[in-house]
Parts: C-alpha cells; structure tokens; sequence
C-alpha cells in the first residue's frame, strides 16, 4: 500500500532524489501497472488545465478588479514556482504515505483553492495568494509522484514506455484547454470558470 495504487513494496532504489521500488515483475507490466500510471496523468491535466486557465480569464478578472493587465502578472509565476520548488516536499510524503494519499490530499488542494479563487477573490493580492496556494498543492501531482510510481511497476528497460502514459495528461490539458475553456468563460464567467474547475476537480 505504501506504493499507492494497489503497488507492494520492493527493493528500494533512487531516483531524481526520491526513494521508489522496483517490482520483480521481469519484461511482464500487468494491466494494473498500466492503469497506475495512467491514472496518474489524470491530476496533471487537472494541473496543467488550470494553469492554462489563468490566460484566459485574465481580461475578465482585470476588468473586474478595474487595474492593469500587469497587476495580475505575478500569479501564474507563484504557482509555477511552487509547482516547480516543491516537488521534493511532496516526494517525501509519497515515500512515506504512499502515492495514492499525496495525489488525493494534492487533489483536494487543488480543487478548493480553486474554488476559493472563484469565491473570494477581491483584487490582485488575493487573486495571486489563492492561486500560488494552489500551485503549492499542485506540486504533488506531477514529478513527485510520477517516478515513484514508473519505476514501482515498470521494468528499468521499459520504463520509457511507462512515461508516456504517465504523462500524458499534461499535453491532453492544452489540447482541451483552448476548446473548453473559452465557453466556460462565457458561459459562467471567470470566477464560475474558477469554480466549475474546483469542483470538478
């Protein structure tokens, strides 16, 4: 369980600075291992996706707050350096509670800093508070998790194999991005946008 998603724990080996353990599974990845890895492209697009989203409810969120396009500028760069910084944190928690409890717990980070985003934001402080604490949840969904979880159910020489659909996520969040987000826009406004985001999340 300590693995996270249905892993048992092996040999113990480092990677990136993270302790992951390698399953004695030989040149055979059963179905599970693949739907593991998957899985954990699905919190990625979540992340990714709403990063992106920050682009497109700028103009709205600036005309609300009545200030300049730069008054906002610092957000995507907050959340990006936590998303970036700490990764490690977050690795340590996986080696100590498992993948599944920190992809859960950065989830639900996630999701309701995202709505609070949508809820409570009154100009450019908040509005950048809220969205960097978001990215500071994000963290856990992308490379502090990602390796542990590969090297965990994929042999060393099939582990290239095995970042592809753990990665996947990312790249289908800026595919959807431009065909989702600018009707929720429209359709809910940039703090329903925010909202729909937390919740789905």
């Amino acid at each position: 369980f300590r693995m996270g998603f249905g892993a048992k724990a092996a040999s113990p080996i480092w990677i990136g600075g993270f302790a992951v353990t390698e399953k004695p599974f030989g040149g055979h990845v059963p179905v599970r291992g693949w739907v593991a890895v998957f899985g954990a492209s699905l919190p990625q697009f979540a992340c990714v996706f709403a990063l992106l989203a920050y682009g497109y409810n700028l103009p709205y969120a600036v005309a609300e707050f009545q200030v300049p396009v730069t008054a906002l500028s610092l957000a995507p760069a907050v959340y990006g350096l936590f998303y970036a910084g700490l990764a490690k944190p977050w690795g340590m928690l996986a080696d100590r509670f498992g993948c599944r409890f920190v992809i859960f717990m950065a989830m639900l980070g996630v999701g309701l800093f995202l709505l609070a985003l949508g809820m409570f934001a009154e100009g450019p402080l908040s509005f950048t508070v809220l969205y960097g604490a978001a990215g500071v949840f994000a963290a856990g969904l992308g490379m502090s998790v990602i390796p542990k979880l590969v090297a965990g159910w994929f042999p060393s020489h099939m582990r290239g194999r095995g970042i592809l659909p753990a990665t996947v996520g990312g790249g289908l969040a800026g595919v959807c991005s431009g065909l989702v987000i600018p009707d929720m826009v429209l359709a809910f406004g940039w703090r329903g946008c925010f909202r729909a985001m937390g919740f789905g999340i």
